[in-house]
């Protein structure tokens, strides 16, 4: 899928969010949760491995930029199923991690890492880089990889559905501090959600025990 065609969407996408957030109190905490609270998805059995578990690009002040993650295409298929995508809007880079503001034209390397390829948990780098509030970084999280059985009790039913309507992309800024839910959209169609992440750490799809 084309930049433009991914800026398209994640402007759609933004809008929702802000019609979302008129209807909630903006000062309410987002929900947070321990890792033994948290429910991750996983890997069904019979997925192709990720075809890379880590990738990098050059994000530019004034241009959007991403990238995709996908897992290998089945034995006799060219198909290949999506993981995730981070698109990064013209306007999204404000300041380095030493606090040096972005100018236009200016580039930065942005590295993500799938830390856990089972529970497809992600780290984005560099920590501490800023973003402008009013063009967030747009991050995309399908769990198209993980099957139907999505509670695990070996059935695919109702619970399932309900699973998908808890799902959420969780962040964490390092092992031994809680989760917190991000604001987001569930797109049942394209078995993913969407989210505007207010940094680089670690994030994960799951849902509250």
């Amino acid at each position: 899928m084309s930049i433009l065609r991914r800026l398209s969407i994640v402007l759609c996408f933004m809008s929702l969010i802000i019609s979302t957030s008129c209807d909630s109190d903006s000062t309410t905490a987002p929900e947070s949760r321990t890792s033994d609270e948290l429910n991750f998805l996983h890997v069904a059995p019979g997925t192709p491995p990720l075809s890379a578990t880590q990738a990098s690009f050059y994000a530019v002040k004034g241009r959007a930029t991403g990238v995709d993650l996908y897992f290998h295409a089945p034995a006799g298929s060219t198909d290949s199923l999506h993981l995730l995508g981070l698109l990064v809007g013209p306007n999204a880079l404000d300041r380095r991690p030493d606090g040096s503001v972005i100018a236009e034209g200016d580039s930065l390397l942005i590295s993500v890492t799938v830390t856990d390829p089972y529970h497809l948990v992600v780290d984005f780098q560099p920590a501490g880089l800023t973003f402008a509030a009013t063009d967030l970084p747009v991050l995309t999280v399908s769990w198209a990889g993980c099957g139907n059985d999505l509670n695990y009790d070996g059935q695919i039913d109702a619970n399932d559905d309900l699973v998908v309507n808890q799902l959420g992309i969780w962040r964490q800024e390092s092992s031994n501090l809680p989760w917190f839910k991000q604001d987001g959209v569930i797109i049942r169609s394209a078995r993913e959600v969407k989210s505007e992440i207010p940094g680089f750490t670690g994030y994960a799809l799951a849902f509250a025990r």
